[in-house]
Order: structure tokens, then sequence, then C-alpha cells
């Protein structure tokens, strides 16, 4: 896509997403050649865990967003840099990250909160030899660096013990495969050799037009176990979530019942597909 059509798409975009311009070409990925020891990164001082996935269907887009709690852990001071690597599919019309407070008592942030916007950096791998901090995907994949400042993470933090980065990504819609509906793909992360946590997968339809009418979601890569995770979904712009149901035109790799995204068994190399399926 040319920048003067990726700018007239921009401005189509809700408001709340003033997302950071990325070129539209992807980076191509690089060759894992390098030693485990320059692209595994260093150790975070805290576990971080993804309690929300959410992917929002327009016509011509999805917005994903990915919520990734930040506990204080063993963190006393200093600057975070986060790489993050991008999912599918194609390269990502934008992208941004917000940090925000997690409530005391709560195990994510509140999903209307916009949190204080974050400086990124586009990527074509997570740097080597470096302090950045592989948070989500994997080192050879193009991603972005997104930059945590001391004084804003003692904000969001405060007297509490957790805070949150907001991940939003606008993609292409994917196109539609008879039997696996649209799919997305969404990187997740792993913490000295143990995978983050996984909470609520959900899906929504952001505009009059375009009506969900299932949804699934399972792990995915090499090794991943092929049960379906549970997901929820809203089929118009307003309406509170509900459990996607089996649907007869929406085939699965299996025929088990979803079992929670928490419980179930991940692998370091897991990635997490969504599909959906619409009317519109």
């Amino acid at each position: 896509m040319r920048r003067a059509a990726f700018v007239a798409f921009a401005g189509m975009l809700p408001a709340t997403l003033a997302f950071a311009n990325l070129p539209a070409h992807a980076a191509p990925q690089q060759p894992a050649q390098a030693s485990h020891a320059r692209t595994a990164g260093p150790t975070l001082p805290l576990l971080p865990s993804i309690p929300r996935v959410r992917v929002e269907v327009a016509r011509a887009h999805i917005v994903v967003t990915q919520d990734v709690n930040i506990p204080r852990g063993s963190w006393r001071s200093g600057d975070l840099e986060f790489f993050i690597a991008f999912g599918a599919p194609g390269a990502p019309y934008a992208f941004d990250a917000h940090l925000l407070a997690v409530p005391d008592g709560s195990l994510e942030p509140v999903a209307e909160e916009r949190g204080e916007p974050l400086p990124t950096e586009r990527a074509i791998r997570r740097p080597a030899s470096s302090n950045v901090y592989l948070l989500l995907g994997r080192p050879q994949m193009a991603g972005a660096i997104v930059r945590v400042r001391d004084a804003e993470l003692r904000r969001a933090l405060g007297a509490r013990n957790m805070a949150a980065l907001r991940l939003r990504t606008v993609l292409p819609r994917p196109e539609l495969d008879p039997q696996t509906g649209h799919e997305v793909v969404v990187r997740l992360g792993t913490e000295a050799g143990n995978p983050l946590a996984l909470g609520r997968l959900q899906v929504a339809s952001v505009e009059k037009d375009v009506t969900l009418e299932h949804a699934e979601a399972h792990l995915c890569g090499k090794d991943a176990d092929p049960y379906p995770l549970a997901i929820t979904l809203r089929a118009g712009t307003t309406g509170a979530f509900v459990r996607a149901t089996p649907d007869p035109k929406a085939p699965s790799r299996t025929n088990d019942a979803p079992i929670a995204p928490v419980l179930a068994v991940r692998h370091n190399t897991d990635d997490l597909c969504i599909r959906f399926w619409t009317h519109d």
C-alpha cells in the first residue's frame, strides 16, 4: 500500500486509534543464526502475564489488542524496553502501546481506560546484545520496541503492585478460507523458559454491517496441543459478550469442548490462532 493510501486509511480509523504509522511492507525475517545467548535477551525482574486478547473486526481491517500485566516484582528503578513481535496476517497498518494502572484486586486493567502513550520503534528483529527484553514472539521476527521510562512506570504502579501494557495492532482483515474462516495469529511470550499465562479471549464486531457468526481459538505451532480454547464473541457493536458455540459451518480441529486458556498446555513455540466467521 502506498503511503498516500495508508494516510487515507488512517483517517478513517476511530479517533481512539491514533497509532504510530508503520511502513506498508513487512520487513523480511532474518534466519535464526545467532546463538541463544545473543537472542534470548536479559531476564526480566518480573513475571508478566497476558490477561486479555481482543480482536475487533471491521469490514477492511481488524484491531488486535493485547493487555500484558507488568507486576512490580523485583523492579526498583530504571527504564524498561520490550520487544514485541508482530503477528499475522501481513504487515501492520499501525501499532501503538499504552501504560495503564491495574486496580487493586483486579487481574487486568480497565477495558475503557486509555492509559499513557509510550514511544515505539519498529525493528526487523530484537536487537542483539542489548537490554531490550523479549516480551512477545521470537527474537528473529519483525516487530517493535516499546520503551517505558522509570517515571511512567512509577506513576502507573503508584502504591499498587501491578501495571499493564496495552498493545494495539491494526492489521488487514484476513482473507476468508472456507474451512478455517478468517484467521489471525497473535504472538505469545515466555519468561525464563516458562510460557506466560493467558487469560480471556474476545472477538467483537465494531461495524454495524459486519455480523459475527462464530469464533474459535487454539494454540498453533509445531508442538501445539489441538484442544480448542474458550472464547467469547459479541455479534453486534453493542451488547454483552457470550461464549462462542459450535457451528457446523465452522469446522474445528477437534470435537473436544473448549477449555479455559489458562488451563491449556503451553509450549515456548506456541502462538495463538483465532478464527472468526462473519456475515457482511
